[in-house]
């Protein structure tokens, strides 16, 4: 009996401590920088994701981080004086499967090129309009 109670509380740690991993990525900062004719933006996090990206218009592009919490950048908006790119702003949503998702929505000028690269924390958004 004390056997599979102590089975019991370890099956029970060892899944709250996976539940705590999973939704430990967080949005920890959103960097914008010059180069050149484009914008560079960094969406750094603090452990693993996946992501989408979406262009419902030519104005307006969707970057989706599934299991990344946006934290203090929660509803964060930011207008923008950098090439491509008018304006961010950060918000998050409860997917489908339960997952926690950030999105950040981008305000872009019309006719504007986006290459998205992931990094190890994040992922780099090259803005050339």
């Amino acid at each position: 009996m004390r056997l599979k109670r102590l089975l019991g509380v370890s099956v029970m740690l060892l899944a709250l401590a996976g539940v705590a991993v999973a939704a430990g990525s967080q949005l920890t900062n959103v960097s914008v920088a010059s180069e050149g004719t484009s914008t560079v933006m960094t969406l750094q996090t603090t452990g693993a994701f996946t992501h989408n990206e979406y262009r419902p218009a030519d104005n307006l592009m969707l970057v989706d981080l599934t299991g990344v919490s946006a934290g203090k950048l929660q509803e964060r908006v930011r207008s923008l004086d950098a090439a491509g790119v008018k304006s961010y702003r950060v918000l998050s949503y409860t997917g489908t499967n339960g997952t926690e998702v950030t999105r950040v929505e981008l305000a872009l000028v019309p006719g504007t090129d986006v290459q998205v690269e992931k990094q190890d924390s994040g992922l780099n958004l090259k803005i050339t309009p």
